[in-house]
């Protein structure tokens, strides 16, 4: 929701213009004075029939007139606005969204220059939009005013925040408050918003339309039941807001920089521009103490300036591991022409609103690289904030934060949970038979001698048109959406976009990322390839079993030790906690009997016998550590054989190049303080095809040294490092010249063990005729290892699509994936689909990059494995995969994966967090024991519960994907594709059973009234309210927890769903044919005292109609109740398959009138005759065998 579709600019009709008021004013007039005259002058009774008819008329279609503005802003703009050619004329603006992004709105357009330069500007969906003539719709959402401005010009010009009190005054004019204002309507507000929806209406309409045909009972039931249900959809409503109002984190007092000198501030007084201070410590109340906070949320979206610190991001994107985040500052890496990119290239200096802070770290003045105008005396750079918090500058606010984002997105999104299409042509289907049916009642009912009641006549045809309007088809459909959020909810599965939950029954390709997602998160270190300083030889050093921390020990390589102890991005909280990337503490866990990581970026050599600042080395151990990069050894192994002495203890990490998922590497600037003189190094790791290309000299065994260890399913990364020259200013070095001219120290190898059930829910999805694949920034090797640990890879050969230094995709086999051009076959679409059916195709990135986008889709279409892929080429396969008409699930669990997630019909993030997932076991644990002891406990819990599942908290929420999931594991697809194939199957049999009902209540009122015959008051109340708990007990069947390889019907206009309401509608109709037939013998038109419009009066017609109609609404029910393969059965599911055993029987009962009781408070009246008895139990047990033999048929 970060843009509009349309905007229809509009201004008030004046009073007579307005269609709703002259048009009909005249009406009413001319009816009444018209009136008067045949009446009040002429005394012509006679003659009003006509206006008797058309006052009541006028009155309805004007109130369905006012009530449409209601529905339809568009029907109001049309009513009681018109359109202006410009916005300059304008008052309104008439907002549509983007599809599934909200309802359309009617917004006030403002004028001034409050919001920016354009002069207009309007808020919709808590967004502020101005005039921008090149956007699509004319307008574009209020940006932050850094956003897409040149980096060099951002760091030199835009970071010394508020300096006047104009400034900040026009600032908050233009940004409003810092705050998440979510409405707050009272429970009156939201019941009226519920008792003007159109359904509502229609439904009560039609209580009136049935009370005027004298069923008072049935209306009222009807009526108090529509109230009850929308009062309880309004207090769940209503406690949802307040739940949601209850999550938001209170305003928090922190220092920020105005007038030139820190102060404490608000956080919700922040405006973009500011520049403030982010502590895990808090100033104090009154004092100008520091207290320790304990949880720090980050109020906003802003820029690091100065120093760095680490933060949790798992609310947001559900990335667990924690994020390191530096200050933006000049270096050879920003061009002249590079623009700030908060979400994208730039988002490492970013902190974004709503994630934990856990750490704050100050760096010493000018170390970062800033600008002079930091060394000025009233500088924020330059002047410490008084918390000793990281300097950090406001980019955006409020809503316009990420958090206010995902907010946006809880609130507005949630507002259309299913779709119309369907049910529009669903219903105008229906109305053609009704149509139909209700002119044939009329045309025959004009016939009649003597002649019919015309205010009935007109009444029945009414009625039979609006019978087949199903009021109850919004409800039951938004139900079936809504249990299944309740279901998932209760599996830790939360879901922002409700709308998409129908698309996980449809889906049939599963995409997953690997790391962190098939595999744990956590890596084990297995080891280092590197040199063997007593042989000179490169080996593969193990790490002890279960691993310790004792690899330099083992490695005897001090220059690869020194890559794996500095390059690295990990930070110390204050209780000496290290936090990073799991591999990265792994990489350096493994180091810990010699490395200690003393501060954020401060590290220490440990002293032992063999480091050369040890008085007792040797001189094998005086050459423990090497000048990384000093020279340059021309034989093929690259190793340095001739040891310098360094004398070190303490080393600091001054530069680091993060890790970017396009470049696949990292690198830091270390330095180690030595006498008499400090020297620098630059020490690197990534992937190995990347490094390959940054060294000086590549050694020979290089490819097969890791493909060695990638094949076994290891992830590998390749070290190197290079001294920095002296003539080398590394503050402003470019990445590009600093990464250059590497020398080779090693392979670091890690593994990451499958998740628990990873292999079963693989397995199952794949038995369920799901195709699965696996994307990942990962090796194609160590891809491919994983692909086949899961069952995912099953051939014996695999062929790997790679780039040719020509730029040409080919096909290489994947054990000889190396880049030596040999065994080569160039990529052809057209022979794509025969190399898959006996080979596992794997895509690697860069051969992705060298199609176009036809022969993408084929490669797309039947590649299983897609390795070393950039984030956005994740996107771009499940792209292709939709474009090519699959409906896609791609399952992720980093900030990586966003792209695609988003792309994907069904995109599920998964919170890695061990921690969560035992406390949750525990809750479980905790809860359940609970509810044994305390029942009046566990019911309290369960009204505790009983909140809006459309409305999701915002810690159970992410910006990533629609769907979160709060397990570890991928079993959390299982659970939402079975819930998606329940509810699409649910959807299936409610318009399955809606349409059978309709048609055959407007074929049942035809006959009835062609034959003069009513229905009782008391039987109708009776099918009305077994109606509503039949359709209640199907919304609380539960899906299965195994996948059938069978796939669910995906509309209602399928081949299946729809040949099946046609079959059954005839066997019903025949039936009632039947039965109308048998009846007629003792029809009552020939009895003389019968009124054909009068009072009810049992009949045998009335009878033998309310037992068919009866048994034909069980056998809707139970034959078109789905079960398996996607539900529980009819037997299993005990509720519903009980209410139809003794419904049956009852009315069994009731036919053979052994109980007079139950035929008297149902209406009913004897057989004629036994021979009338066993026809009339013939036709329905007929009825009931033909509907179970189609139900198990079709």
């Amino acid at each position: 929701m970060s843009a509009i579709a349309t905007v229809e600019l509009y201004r008030r009709k004046s009073t007579v213009a307005r269609l709703d008021i002259v048009p009909f004013g005249v009406c009413h007039l001319a009816l009444h004075v018209q009136a008067w005259r045949l009446v009040g002058v002429r005394g012509a009774k006679q003659e009003v029939v006509w206006l008797m008819i058309a006052i009541p008329c006028v009155l309805v279609l004007h109130l369905l007139t006012f009530l449409s503005t209601r529905w339809s802003v568009r029907w109001k703009c049309a009513v009681a606005y018109e359109r202006c050619p410009s916005w300059e004329v304008a008052d309104w603006a008439l907002v549509t969204p983007p599809r599934n992004g909200g309802k359309a709105g009617l917004v006030a357009l403002h004028r001034d220059s409050a919001k920016g330069q354009s002069g207009a500007w309007f808020s919709f969906q808590k967004r502020t939009f101005v005039r921008d003539p090149a956007s699509r719709s004319g307008w574009s959402p209020l940006t932050s005013p850094f956003e897409g401005v040149a980096v060099n010009e951002y760091v030199a010009e835009r970071r010394r925040g508020v300096e006047s009190e104009r400034e900040l005054a026009a600032a908050r004019l233009k940004w409003g408050a810092n705050e998440f204002e979510i409405p707050d309507p009272t429970f009156l507000e939201l019941f009226e918003e519920h008792y003007l929806a159109p359904f509502f209406v229609f439904q009560v309409a039609c209580c009136v339309l049935w009370s005027l045909d004298e069923y008072w009972l049935y209306s009222a039931f009807t009526l108090l039941m529509l109230l009850v249900f929308e009062a309880t959809l309004c207090a769940q409503r209503f406690r949802s807001l307040e739940h949601l109002r209850g999550v938001r984190k209170p305003p928090r007092l922190l220092f920020v920089f105005r007038d030139q000198q820190w102060r404490t501030c608000s956080s919700d007084d922040l405006v973009p521009g500011d520049v403030a201070s982010f502590s895990v410590s808090s100033p104090g109340v009154g004092r100008r103490r520091l207290l320790r906070a304990p949880v720090f949320f980050a109020p906003c979206d802003a820029v690091v300036l100065k120093g760095s610190c680490v933060v949790n991001e798992a609310m947001l994107t559900g990335e667990s591991v924690p994020q390191r985040k530096d200050a933006l500052v000049l270096d050879g890496d920003n061009g002249p022409g590079e623009k700030l990119d908060l979400d994208g290239a730039h988002r490492r200096h970013v902190v974004f609103g709503g994630t934990e802070v856990l750490d704050a770290t100050v760096n010493p003045p000018n170390l970062s690289g800033s600008s002079a105008d930091a060394k000025t005396a009233r500088h924020p750079l330059s002047m410490a904030p008084p918390d000793r918090g990281v300097v950090v500058h406001v980019v955006r606010t409020g809503f316009e934060t990420s958090q206010g984002q995902l907010m946006r997105m809880i609130l507005y999104a949630t507002e259309r949970v299913v779709g119309s299409t369907d049910s529009a042509a669903f219903i105008g289907v229906l109305l053609l038979f009704a149509l139909a049916a209700a002119g044939y009642v009329l045309r025959e009912g004009l016939k009649d001698d003597p002649p019919r009641n015309r205010f009935k006549l007109c009444l029945h045809c009414v009625l039979i048109i609006t019978s087949v309007v199903p009021p109850e088809l919004p409800m039951e459909l938004s139900l079936a959406v809504t249990n299944s959020l309740a279901a998932l909810s209760k599996a830790s599965v939360f879901c922002t976009e409700p709308f998409r939950v129908a698309f996980a029954g449809a889906v049939d390709v599963c995409c997953f990322d690997k790391t962190g997602t098939l595999t744990r998160d956590e890596l084990t270190l297995r080891g280092v390839h590197a040199r063997d300083v007593e042989t000179g030889e490169g080996r593969f050093f193990e790490t002890a079993s279960p691993p310790t921390g004792d690899l330099e020990a083992r490695l005897n390589d001090p220059n690869a030790a020194l890559v794996l102890g500095c390059c690295h991005s990990l930070a110390v909280l204050e209780d000496g906690t290290i936090i990073g990337e799991t591999l990265e503490r792994a990489q350096f866990d493994g180091m810990r009997d010699s490395w200690r990581l003393v501060a954020t970026d401060v590290l220490q050599h440990r002293a032992s016998s063999r480091q050369p600042w040890s008085s007792a080395a040797t001189t094998k151990a005086a050459a423990a550590l090497l000048p990384v990069g000093h020279h340059h050894n021309n034989n093929n192994n690259n190793f340095n054989a001739t040891p310098t002495r360094i004398v070190a203890t303490t080393l600091r990490i001054v530069k680091r190049y993060a890790f970017v998922s396009e470049l696949r590497r990292m690198s830091c600037v270390v330095v180690v303080d030595e006498q008499p003189r400090k020297r620098a190094w630059l020490v690197c790791k990534g992937a190995p095809e990347v490094i390959k290309t940054r060294l000086a000299n590549v050694p020979a065994d290089y490819d097969a040294s890791w493909r060695a260890r990638a094949i076994l399913g290891e992830r590998v990364l390749a070290l190197a490092s290079r001294s920095v020259r002296d003539d080398e200013d590394y503050r402003r070095l470019a990445r590009a010249d600093a990464e250059r001219r590497l020398d080779f120290r090693g392979f670091v190898a890690f593994s990451s063990p499958l998740k628990p059930g990873t292999r079963a829910v693989i397995k199952e999805l794949m038995a369920s005729t799901h195709r699965c694949i696996v994307i990942t920034g990962d090796g194609a090797l160590t891809a491919a290892h994983v692909a086949r640990q899961v069952g995912i890879l099953t051939a014996n050969l695999a062929d790997v699509l790679v780039r040719t230094p020509d730029n040409r995709a080919c096909w290489r086999s994947l054990i000889s994936e190396s880049d030596d051009g040999e065994g080569e076959d160039p990529f052809r679409a057209r022979d794509v689909a025969e190399r898959a059916r006996f080979r596992d195709l794997v895509v690697r990135g860069d051969g992705l990059s060298a199609l176009d986008a036809r022969d993408a889709t084929f490669a797309c279409r039947h590649a299983l494995v897609f390795a070393r892929v950039a984030p956005n080429q994740k996107e771009q396969v499940v792209a292709v995969l939709n474009a090519a008409g699959h409906t896609t699930l791609m399952c992720g669990d980093g900030t990586n994966d966003v792209g695609a997630l988003k792309r994907a019909h069904v995109g599920v993030s998964i919170m890695n967090s061990p921690a969560l997932e035992a406390r949750l076991e525990r809750a479980e644990q905790q809860a359940a024991s609970s509810s044994r002891h305390h029942p009046r406990l566990a019911d309290f819990e369960m009204d505790a519960m009983d909140l809006d599942p459309t409305l999701v908290n915002l810690g159970d929420a992410s910006i990533a994907s629609p769907f979160t999931s709060k397990r570890t594991t991928i079993d959390c697809v299982l659970s939402i594709v079975c819930q998606g194939r329940c509810t699409l199957v649910t959807m299936i049999q409610v318009f399955k059973i809606l349409a059978l009902m309709c048609l055959l209540s407007a074929g049942m009122l035809s006959v009835l009234y062609l034959n003069g015959v009513k229905q009782g008051d008391s039987q109708m109340t009776v099918a009305g309210l077994s109606t509503a708990v039949f359709f209640f007990l199907l919304s609380r069947a539960q899906p299965l927890r195994k996948l059938s390889s069978r796939r669910p019907p995906q509309r209602v206009f399928d081949a299946r769903p729809a040949a099946s309401i046609v079959v059954q509608f005839v066997i019903h109709l025949a039936a009632l044919f039947a039965t109308m037939r048998l009846c007629e013998p003792y029809s009552p038109k020939a009895d003389p005292r019968h009124v054909p419009d009068g009072a009810f009066v049992p009949s045998v017609i009335n009878t033998s109609v309310f037992l068919l109609t009866a048994v034909l609404q069980l056998n809707t029910f139970g034959t078109n109740y789905q079960g398996h393969p996607f539900m529980q059965s009819l037997a299993e599911h005990k509720a519903l398959s009980g209410l139809l055993f003794v419904c049956y029987a009852l009315l069994a009962v009731a036919a053979s009138g052994v109980v007079p009781v139950l035929s008297r408070w149902l209406q009913l009246v004897d057989a004629p005759t036994p021979g009338f008895r066993l026809q009339l139990f013939g036709i329905l047990l007929a009825d009931t065998a033909a509907s179970w033999l189609v139900a198990f048929v079709l």
